[in-house]
């Protein structure tokens, strides 16, 4: 069965006061994974079971597309995903080692071919959300717990 989603854009011009609509199709099938995301003009797909990341640019053609691997990591869980003006993306989630314990909160940089171009672990801050700043600045939502877990 072949789906295709629909992606509605609309961009208001204040400065004339008009409002321009534009519909533009991405053929992919989005069943039973997180609604897509518009930031800075690209329009991000992510899939916590498949560990993928992809994105599209305002006229529907593909941006990104990444399976998320890291050599001392066993499993990837993604949590928020966001793209900069450049269509670089960052993924905000939790790795886990061989054995299924999780605990490391992760930051992937991923550049527009694909490629990891930097991971950071933010020591003891479970990162939720991320969003960059009209400047570039990425700002990471989250919290963290102290030894009694409490937040």
């Amino acid at each position: 069965m072949n789906y295709s989603l629909l992606i509605l854009t609309v961009l208001t011009l204040t400065s004339f006061g008009a409002t321009i609509t534009s519909t533009i199709a991405i053929d992919r099938n989005n069943a039973n994974k997180p609604i897509p995301r518009f930031v800075n003009g690209f329009t991000v797909f992510y899939d916590r079971d498949a560990q993928t990341v992809t994105s599209y640019d305002r006229s529907g053609k593909l941006n990104t597309q990444a399976v998320l691997k890291l050599p001392d990591v066993a499993r990837i869980t993604i949590t928020d995903v966001t793209a900069d003006s450049a269509g670089r993306l960052v993924v905000a989630g939790s790795a886990s080692d061989s054995s299924g314990q999780y605990g490391t909160s992760i930051l992937i940089w991923i550049n527009p071919d694909g490629s990891v171009e930097r991971v950071v672990r933010p020591d003891a801050f479970a990162v939720r959300r991320v969003l960059f700043t009209p400047g570039g600045m990425l700002l990471a939502l989250g919290g963290s717990r102290d030894s009694n877990l409490r937040e």
